[in-house]
């Protein structure tokens, strides 16, 4: 179990980086920016 704690923490680490690169609400936007030019190529 004790090899295991290692790699968590790495994920807990990681998830906190993306959400600060990354934050919701700026996903959220590009996320509709894409559905839009999507659209208008299509």
């Amino acid at each position: 179990m004790e090899s295991l704690r290692p790699h968590l923490a790495d994920q807990l680490v990681l998830k906190d980086l993306l959400r600060s690169t990354y934050p919701p609400n700026k996903d959220k936007s590009l996320d509709e920016d894409e559905d839009k030019s999507n659209q208008a190529d299509g």
